[in-house]
């Protein structure tokens, strides 16, 4: 039972094939490449004089790096620098499954084993971010395994109850070590924690976007417990878990910035209620008795294993289909000769796609509006852009091609006209920008992903542009 959340977890690592969000790559990814390899791309967060990162969550991926440089893997091999990370990272995620099933196990019975592990397993959230090397990912993992750990059942020993607390204490404090508001120097943690709260209780968190009060309740909870949503609801008896995600809920409902993956740690207690839910009526009487099912059965009703069912074609989809195209543009982009990818310019919302490759490529940049007097007012280079691209191409670009320029690549808002040009089809309905880049020479040379995907900027699928002529 085990082996099988290591192999599916690990599976969908490997194979997840979408974009999802840009903390995954420059929160983790990006600092991890930079240390070893010298280059990576890091943010405003990493290279501000009072950094508001630390290094702890982005060390996973530190070893299989450096073991795939050592090796002399990294250029003959290039895809290992992908795939290293992901089965670490899909190892850690099993985590989540199998404490689970130990938590269900403690806190119900083992007759409701089964069918929380299924619940865990066929998640959607799960399928889409779980495996990825995000820090909430691992919290979720950390978190649950504190839990499993937790004397629910009121260990038969004072000795074994310590034990049980000792630990759930230490995996608890694992999941707060790689939030990125810690440091190994507990000094310089403190120092950190205050920056960071500092930064982030300002507006200058809502510079990302904030959301209303209920966002959490009306939107995250839905979408992170998808078709197992009526039966967490309808389990929710379990007063300690329960007290949780209500504090959880109702803290993190003032603070204005707000994102599905926030709430991830508490997934796998609303899986618990699900569980609950599912298969309390057909056990209840192996439940009174405490009678353990002698063989693997999954007691769940056939009307609502279809209901849960109803996540597998989903997660098929997000593992293998969402938002592929910001990925495969870079595929792209690394498959073309060296000699032939002399400039790249990515005219997309930031940090819409994975860090580009080293040369002469650059892209629009959101820096937040930090040590302004009025934070309300400020716009960044990607929201002056898409104000009217026309207009800002006009004004930062030169008139015509130049091949050879002498000026510097990037002179701060001003660029040469790049050989590629990467984008999202919505920018070529904004008024005059597809007959400007006719009129400049360039034509379409790559398309990836669905035009219906993505929302405001970023539908109409990724595209390449070449300058041909």
């Amino acid at each position: 039972m085990t082996s099988l959340a290591l192999v599916l977890r690990v599976a969908i690592a490997l194979n997840t094939q979408g974009f999802f969000q840009p903390d995954e790559y420059f929160q983790a990814l990006e600092p991890a490449h930079h240390y070893v390899f010298g280059y990576g791309h890091l943010t405003w967060e990493w290279v501000s004089s009072a950094p508001l990162r630390s290094i702890i969550y982005p060390a996973l991926n530190i070893p299989p790096f450096w073991l795939i440089k050592t090796m002399g893997l990294d250029e003959r091999y290039p895809e290992l620098l992908i795939a290293g990370p992901r089965i670490v990272h899909g190892l850690l995620a099993a985590i989540t499954d199998i404490g689970t099933r130990e938590i269900t196990r403690r806190v119900l019975n083992d007759a409701f084993v089964p069918t929380a592990y299924f619940v865990s397993l066929t998640s959607l959230f799960h399928s889409l971010s779980l495996s990825r090397s995000m820090s909430n990912s691992l919290e979720t993992s950390l978190t649950t395994a504190a839990l499993s750990y937790y004397p629910w059942d009121n260990a038969r020993s004072a000795a074994g109850a310590v034990v049980q607390m000792r630990m759930c204490i230490v995996f608890a404090a694992l999941a707060c070590a790689i939030r990125p508001t810690n440091a190994i120097i507990w000094v310089y943690m403190f120092g950190l924690l205050l920056n960071f709260l500092r930064v982030n209780a300002s507006p200058v968190s809502l510079f990302y976007g904030s959301s209303s009060w209920h966002y959490y309740l009306s939107q995250a909870l839905p979408i992170l417990s998808s078709t197992s949503l009526p039966f967490a609801l309808h389990g929710m008896h379990l007063a300690t878990m329960l007290g949780c995600i209500a504090w959880t809920l109702a803290v993190f409902s003032f603070v204005g910035h707000k994102e599905w993956r926030f709430l991830h740690p508490l997934l796998p207690m609303l899986h618990i209620f699900a569980s609950s839910a599912n298969a309390d009526v057909k056990v209840s009487r192996e439940k009174r008795k405490n009678v353990i099912p002698k063989t693997f059965s999954l007691p769940i009703r056939t009307r609502d294993l279809c209901l849960l069912l109803l996540a597998v074609p989903a997660s098929i989809y997000v593992v293998f289909f969402h938002c592929v195209g910001q990925i495969k543009v870079m595929s792209y982009l690394r498959s073309l000769p060296p000699e032939n990818l002399t400039s790249v310019g990515f005219l997309t919302p930031c940090h819409s796609t994975p860090s580009q490759p080293p040369g002469r490529m650059w892209a629009l940049g959101c820096e937040p509006p930090l040590g302004l007097q009025h934070p309300g007012d400020y716009k960044d280079q990607t929201d002056i852009f898409f104000e009217a691209p026309l207009e800002y191409m006009r004004t930062h670009f030169p008139s015509r091609i130049v091949e050879q320029s002498s000026r510097s690549w990037d002179l701060g808002w001003r660029h040469e006209w790049p050989q590629y040009i990467v984008l999202f089809g919505a920018l070529l309905r904004e008024p005059g920008v597809l007959d400007l880049f006719r009129d400049q020479g360039y034509d379409e040379v790559w398309k990836g992903g669905f035009e219906w995907e993505g929302e405001g900027q970023r539908r109409g699928a990724v595209r390449v542009w070449k300058h041909i002529r």
